[in-house]
C-alpha cells in the first residue's frame, strides 16, 4: 500500500522560498498556490 505525504503550509512556504531565492519564480509561484494558510502567504511573498 502506497502512502501519500501532504506537504505542509510551513513546508510549502519554505520550498517556495527556496525556489525564489534559486532564481524559480515560476516555480515557486506553483508551489505557494498550494499554500492555505494567509500567515504562510505573507511570509513567502515577502
Amino acid at each position: 500500500m502506497m502512502t501519500t505525504h501532504t506537504s505542509t503550509d510551513e513546508q510549502l512556504k519554505d520550498q517556495a522560498i527556496r525556489q525564489a531565492l534559486a532564481g524559480d519564480i515560476t516555480g515557486a509561484r506553483e508551489t505557494v498556490s498550494g499554500v492555505v494558510d494567509r500567515r504562510y502567504l505573507r511570509d513567502a511573498w515577502q
